[in-house]
């Protein structure tokens, strides 16, 4: 199976929640793709880092290594409103219906791409929070498999973790648009 996906496509995506990793999360928004494995064809995995309009989680982050901060000219750019992308929290995520509800319809949940300076910023964030020893916040199907060697994961106890719920900016079409503001 191939995927329309590739890096720099920010699309619709259910993010998956820590409490349950494993799982596609509740509701439908905006990822940006930040890579693909494609080492099993059949079954090709991708790489989503989080992205928020939340006023304030943006001012609370948006100066942390690894964040991307979409001022409003720029995000207009791509037919959206500002925002942030986090390319700290990732989940490695199958690229399949569950988790990609628009995956083979028209566009495939693909609203936008990211312009060629954004996606240069986002290697360099990626590379620097990196290079700084920071710790990833990944999760999905991919990693929790990963870890299934961890004590906890092992036991099916997942470490408590508060998740802010944030309200979706919808479009007139009622889909989400890339900003949670």
């Amino acid at each position: 199976m191939t995927t329309p996906y590739g890096f720099g496509k920010f699309v619709r995506v259910r993010f998956p929640y820590r409490e349950d990793p494993t799982q596609p999360g509740p509701d439908t928004k905006v990822g940006l793709v930040v890579g693909v494995d494609k080492s099993d064809p059949k079954n090709p995995i991708v790489k989503v880092a989080y992205t928020t309009t939340s006023g304030p989680a943006i001012n609370r982050e948006k100066d942390k290594p690894g964040n991307i901060f979409v001022d409003d000219k720029t995000a207009r750019g791509m037919n959206q409103v500002e925002f942030m992308i986090n390319t700290r929290r990732i989940a490695y995520v199958p690229s399949d219906k569950r988790f990609f509800p628009e995956l083979g319809q028209p566009g495939s949940g693909i609203i936008a791409n990211a312009p060629r300076q954004l996606r240069e910023r986002i290697n360099a964030e990626m590379d620097k929070a990196k290079a700084l020893g920071i710790k990833l916040d990944e999760t999905g199907p991919k990693v929790a498999s990963a870890n299934a060697n961890d004590a906890n994961a092992a036991q099916g106890k997942p470490k408590p973790v508060k998740v802010a719920r944030e309200k979706h900016v919808v479009g007139r079409d009622g889909r989400p648009v890339l900003s949670l503001r």
